[in-house]
This record gives C-alpha cells, sequence and structure tokens, in this order.
C-alpha cells in the first residue's frame, strides 16, 4: 500500500472496507488515517512528511481529524442518515483492538440514542440523558429489522432497556410506525 496521501481519504477508504465486510483492511486504514498525527500534541497533518517538511502538508489539518472521526461514528459505529426520518445501523462493531465501541447519547428525531457494539452484537436503547425538552417526552421511537423468512419486518418499539441483535445485522430506527401504535 503506498501511505503517501490524504489522512481523510484513508478514513474513507476503512469505511468502504468495514461496509464491504474486510475487517483486516478497514482496521489497517483506520490506522493509517490516525499515523498523520505526530507529537508532541499529536495534532493532524495531511501527509506522512517529516515534521517541518511541505511531504507533511497542512499542520492542524481539522479535515482530517473529522473523516477519522467519521469512521469512528460513520464506519464502525455503523450510524447513517440514508434518508429523511430514518438512521439506519449499519453492523456497529468495535473499533480495531478494542472490545467495545459506545456511542452515548446520539441525537435523533428529538430523542437521544445510545449505541454499544461488542463483537457479538450490538445494542440501542433509549438514553437516559435528557435532550432539554420542556416536556421530557421523546418520539416514540422503533428499531425494524430486515424482513424474516415471513415476509414481515421485525420491530420493537425502543425503550431505556437496550435491544440486542447479532453481529451483522443492519437495523433502522425511524418513528413508530400508524400500523404499531
Amino acid at each position: 500500500t503506498d501511505l503517501k496521501g490524504v489522512a481523510m481519504g484513508w478514513a474513507v477508504i476503512s469505511l468502504i472496507h468495514k461496509d464491504l465486510g474486510d475487517a483486516d483492511k478497514a482496521a489497517h486504514f483506520f490506522r493509517v488515517a490516525y499515523n498523520t498525527t505526530s507529537p508532541p500534541f499529536y495534532e493532524w497533518h495531511e501527509g506522512f512528511g517529516q515534521e517541518g517538511s511541505s511531504a507533511q502538508g497542512a499542520p492542524n489539518f481539522v479535515t482530517g481529524a473529522g473523516g477519522w472521526l467519521q469512521t469512528v461514528v460513520n464506519g464502525f459505529g455503523g450510524l447513517r442518515w440514508e434518508r429523511p426520518g430514518v438512521l439506519t445501523l449499519h453492523d456497529p462493531q468495535p473499533l480495531p483492538n478494542s472490545t467495545e465501541l459506545r456511542l452515548r447519547g446520539v441525537s435523533f428525531l428529538g430523542a437521544r440514542l445510545d449505541i454499544v457494539a461488542t463483537a457479538r452484537g450490538w445494542t440501542v436503547a433509549l438514553s437516559s440523558r435528557a435532550m432539554g425538552r420542556t416536556d421530557g417526552v421523546p418520539p416514540a421511537l422503533e428499531l425494524v429489522m430486515e424482513a424474516g423468512t415471513d415476509g414481515a419486518a421485525n420491530s420493537v418499539r425502543l425503550t431505556h432497556t437496550p435491544v440486542a441483535r447479532k453481529r451483522g445485522m443492519v437495523g433502522l430506527v425511524r418513528r413508530v410506525s400508524h400500523q404499531a401504535v
């Protein structure tokens, strides 16, 4: 692999490999993106050049840091806002060399969600963290899984009790449908 390039590009490549199911390459490019930081403050740089060289690119390269953070949240965390009113949880899983990934207080449709991913699977629940609503009542949300063998979608109303799913599964969080009320 040619490691010359821009930090934010490596982060996107990591995310793509995670979606393709290639965990080794996803982890590799995740580390490559992070390795554009340099001591003593571990600020992000545009490239991999020697400290102070033009090959190092722009210092304090926040776009590279943002790309890497997207790999955490949208890649390994699996969060996708693919269409209005729906949050896709695309097989959340821990970061490389980690046993767990916790995304706390994810804001969605006026509610906050806690998503936890482990090697065996993932959970989602309404967070106990308040959203600043005056009425204190979040909207009714449900987790909808892909249709089963009978063709029926599997949906569960979200509460503060985590709903567990196996590794590799994709779920959709949305407002409770009128039919489910």
